[in-house]
């Protein structure tokens, strides 16, 4: 009874809470629920976990991103428990909870729903089977449409590289073989129209479907994630980008040529961060090229690659287990944001537990100030009270030399 009325409040109090930071609290404290350091991890996933996804689901769609994310990290927190309690992968269907919550906000049409959707589905990736040809179906047509708001996220959720290992995620790495079968569609090919002004489309929805319809995006943010998503691709994927091994330039039938193609019309971006993404991906391809004539299309890609550019080993060191719930709440770099600041991820609870173990100090992680609590109860500030004595220091000296 005190679980469910635990579990009752924090999604009440969560609702109603008009603050995003105390309601970014709220929902970390439900990402806390399946871990295994929580006694009652098991009983939250047998009894309360429709009550709780329903109010995360509430909260994909919440207008600041601090709330997104922070039910996006709780939701695949989650997703990794089940994984664990059941021993196998979830379904990649809407049989599962966690994916139908996902789905479900992908289609409604919500700007912050879509992204918010979108960033969930890139992190509960690794939990999941190969998704359904339904499923699959829906993204690509969700990447095709001139209504759908959150392009540049589900580009990420597809394929995407990480900013600092460079490391290829995304529903892709987690089950290629659901997208094989229509790999033609998910490439695409480039807008029929193209500006002179950065490579960017008269028209905003790109107009020629794909990964490849999305450079000609007006929105530089959506050129780099698929830049990057053509990059992902190349990694993972190597000589089986080309089904039907047409690897002449100038073939119609190549999508390697495609890309280049596509490609060359964007690589003068008026956007750095675009600009850059799209030559790296187009240099990739050319590896991917140079690979087929000096090895074939028989060689180890990964292998190779992997001696050429030394940020590529990473795809064969990186564990293919599903992540742990509690490395999914604290590992969140490489997610393409600028990182926040310490105190931004130092939840309250855990600064004065900080503060209990230091004695008396309470520590703000990332800076170099401390609070020093005084036996009447009262509180001053270190530098507060160095430059109370560096004034009395000033005041006795000029009072000797008066």
């Amino acid at each position: 009874e005190s679980l469910a009325a635990l579990v009752q409040s924090i999604c009440n109090q969560g609702a109603w809470e008009p603050k995003p930071l105390a309601k970014k609290e709220y929902i970390r404290a439900l990402g806390q629920l399946p871990l295994h350091s929580c006694p009652v991890a098991d009983i939250v996933l047998q009894q309360y976990l429709p009550r709780i996804l329903g109010h995360l689901r509430k909260n994909l769609q919440d207008s600041d991103s601090l709330v997104r994310d922070a039910a996006s990290e709780a939701l695949a927190a989650y997703a990794c428990a089940l994984t664990e309690a059941t021993g196998s992968l979830l379904p990649g269907s809407t049989q599962s909870p966690v994916v139908k919550v996902i789905f479900d906000c992908l289609a409604e049409q919500k700007k912050e729903g879509q992204h918010g959707a979108s960033h969930a589905l890139l992190l509960v990736a690794p939990c999941l089977e190969p998704l359904d040809r339904d499923l699959v179906r829906l993204i690509l047509k969700l990447l095709k449409s001139g209504t759908f708001q959150g392009t540049a996220a589900l580009l990420a959720a597809i394929a995407s590289t990480d900013l600092q290992t460079h490391a290829p995620d995304g529903l892709l790495k987690a089950g290629a073989s659901a997208f094989l079968p229509y790999l033609t569609h998910l490439v695409g090919q480039l807008a029929p129209r193209c500006s002179q002004d950065g490579g960017t489309a008269a028209n905003s929805t790109g107009g020629g479907g794909g990964i490849l319809g999305c450079l000609a995006s007006k929105d530089w943010a959506v050129r780099r994630a698929a830049a990057d998503a053509i990059r992902a691709l190349v990694l993972l994927l190597g000589p089986a980008l080309e089904p039907e091994s047409c690897w002449e330039l100038g073939d119609p039938g190549s999508l390697t040529h495609r890309c280049l193609h596509a490609m060359d019309a964007s690589k003068f971006d008026k956007v750095k961060e675009a600009r850059e993404a799209i030559r790296d991906a187009a240099a990739l391809v050319h590896e991917l090229h140079q690979f087929i004539q000096e090895v074939g299309p028989a060689g180890d890609w990964h292998a190779w690659i992997s001696s050429r550019l030394p940020y590529a080993a990473c795809m064969s060191t990186c564990a293919s287990a599903p992540p742990s719930p509690q490395g999914v709440l604290t590992a969140k770099e490489g997610d393409g944001k600028r990182p926040g600041s310490p105190l931004r991820h130092s939840p309250i609870s855990e600064r004065f537990h900080q503060a209990a173990v230091q004695g008396d100090l309470v520590a703000e992680p990332g800076s170099n100030r401390q609070v020093l609590t005084i036996s009447h109860g009262d509180s001053i500030d270190q530098d507060a009270a160095a430059a109370a004595n560096a004034t009395e220091g000033d005041v006795d000296q000029f009072s000797c030399g008066a």
